[in-house]
């Protein structure tokens, strides 16, 4: 049996954490979901995700720090950003990100639109095919 990719979720809202999961379980994914940065890098360190959903403003790490960490990794995992604040933050993220060397699917703002973030996972779940 083929094991199902897994999407490794990082965001300190709880809120979020159940239709995340339903909406990627549903598309055949694993979900792990962290609420801290320290959490999301022993769960990375200890598998190999398809790909994170990531929090950009989150307490203990900012998550331009946090992509920094991913790409020092050198997995080249895609990531989809979510922030609450301004667009702004995603557009600053996104290039970050990007010229650190990460894959960045794209960015969403909370209230996070599910159909969007279908589409996002899509790619994720094409990718690992």
């Amino acid at each position: 049996m083929m094991t199902k990719p897994l999407l490794l979720v990082v965001d300190d809202d709880r809120d979020l954490e159940e239709p995340i999961c339903e909406l990627a379980e549903d598309m055949g994914f694993e979900v792990k979901f962290e609420t801290s940065a320290k959490k999301f890098q022993q769960t990375y360190i200890a598998t190999n995700p398809a790909g994170i959903v990531m929090d950009i403003v989150m307490p203990e790490m900012d998550g331009n720090e946090l992509l920094e960490w991913v790409s020092q990794q050198n997995r080249f995992t895609p990531i989809i950003l979510i922030s609450g604040h301004d667009g702004k933050y995603i557009k600053v993220a996104e290039m970050l990100g990007k010229a650190s060397g990460n894959i960045i699917v794209g960015g969403l703002t909370k209230p996070i639109r599910l159909a969007d973030l279908e589409l996002m996972l899509q790619e994720i779940l094409d990718a690992a095919q």
